[in-house]
């Protein structure tokens, strides 16, 4: 047992400068851990304790159940260079490092930031490195939605809506939109007083409003080439080669022949000239239109241009009736 006691001693590094023992065998104060306490601290953290009397032999040998060196080594760390460094654990944390360069017990250097709230301006903002607790946020805003922002501008991801446009260039005034339509002008809501006129072919005047799509003729029907003076063009209608100013005309009825007519002066005259004849003005013909009655109690035959005193004889059956000349 003396000699385990001294290969005790080298393992244990506290230990391992001197072969002097601490203390007798019978002080409490030369006592020492296991193997099996360094493998049960190593495996799962077990205190450990120590003897607190006399070094007592034990009446036997050590049981199969006892762990060896191997069984010890196969607890302790070993190098790994995917250890974790100081600034990757929390500030004022312990752990064991595993690096070459860092082995060992070691105090973590990551900064503790906590709670970090980032309020979003127009420039990129550096999120603080170090630990954060899962607390701190980014600031919302309700407003931040499409139809806040303008058309082709996206703002944290969100597009704006096609109809929010700037109205700055926009000059358009009340009277210069219809009636009743609303429009936006260099941000302002603008209603529209343009009344829709129409054009009366009983006035010449042009009112100051919107008119829609029409023509003159439409406006008034009489605007039409039959009512207009041959050589004549009014509206791009041309006039009709048949209308004519009649004020130069001199002639009378006798001076026209029979069945034939003529405007003189806006008046449209039948002749009453026939064989020579003239046929009294007022009078009236017979249905065969033989016969013209002068309505002086003559009869003019407009065949021959014989003019007849009419007298009417008492007919001896009411069916008969004759003329007698003389």
């Amino acid at each position: 047992m003396m000699a385990l006691a001294l290969l005790l001693l080298a393992v244990n590094s506290a230990s391992a400068g001197s072969l002097t023992p601490a203390a007798a065998p019978t002080d409490s104060a030369s006592a020492m851990f296991t193997l099996e306490d360094l493998y049960n601290r190593l495996n799962l953290g077990t205190a450990g304790s120590k003897r607190s009397g006399a070094f007592a032999e034990h009446g036997s040998s050590p049981g199969s159940t006892m762990h060896n060196l191997n069984d010890v080594m196969s607890k302790t760390p070993a190098v790994d260079v995917s250890g974790a460094a100081d600034g990757e654990v929390l500030t004022g944390k312990k752990y064991w490092g595993l690096t070459t360069d860092q082995w060992g017990p070691r105090v973590g250097a990551m900064p503790n930031v906590g709670a970090q709230n980032v309020m979003p301006t127009t420039a990129s903002q550096t999120i603080t490195q170090g630990y954060h607790d899962g607390t701190g946020k980014v600031a919302g805003d309700t407003d931040l939605v499409t139809g806040n922002i303008k058309a082709g501008t996206t703002i944290f991801g969100v597009t704006g809506k096609t109809e929010v446009v700037d109205t700055t260039s926009g000059d358009a005034v009340t009277g210069e939109i219809f009636s009743g339509k609303k429009a936006w002008v260099d941000g302002n809501e603008v209603t529209g007083t343009l009344e829709t006129k129409t054009l009366s072919a009983a006035s010449d005047t042009v009112a100051a409003g919107y008119y829609i799509a029409t023509t003159l003729s439409f406006v008034d029907i009489d605007l039409v080439a039959g009512n207009i003076r041959a050589g004549v063009d009014i509206f791009g209608v041309v006039g009709n080669s048949a209308v004519v100013n009649t004020a130069s005309g001199t002639a009378t009825a006798g001076e026209l022949l029979y069945t034939r007519t003529a405007w003189v002066n806006g008046q449209e005259i039948a002749g009453t000239r026939l064989g020579g004849v003239i046929l009294k003005a007022g009078g009236s013909f017979s249905a065969e239109k033989r016969w013209y009655d002068n309505a002086d109690g003559t009869i003019t035959d407009v065949t021959t241009g014989l003019v007849w005193l009419k007298t009417y004889l008492l007919p001896t059956e009411p069916s008969q009736r004759h003329l007698r000349t003389r």
